[in-house]
């Protein structure tokens, strides 16, 4: 069996409405990196904290 490499979640805590990004990417010397993420943004959670922190999953 190969090994996974673990995920890779961003879990973002500012309180910008509108940033949410979902990469990260570079280019040097010609070769071009691309990272790409799933994104939790807490502020979007807000409402439902009394949920969340209650809930056992």
């Amino acid at each position: 069996m190969t090994a996974m490499p673990p995920p890779s979640p961003a879990v973002l805590a500012d309180d910008e409405e509108d940033w949410k990004p979902d990469h990260f990417s570079y280019e040097i010397l010609g070769c071009r990196h691309r990272f790409e993420f799933p994104v939790v943004k807490l502020l979007e959670c807000a409402d439902r904290i009394t949920q969340l922190d209650t809930d056992p999953k």
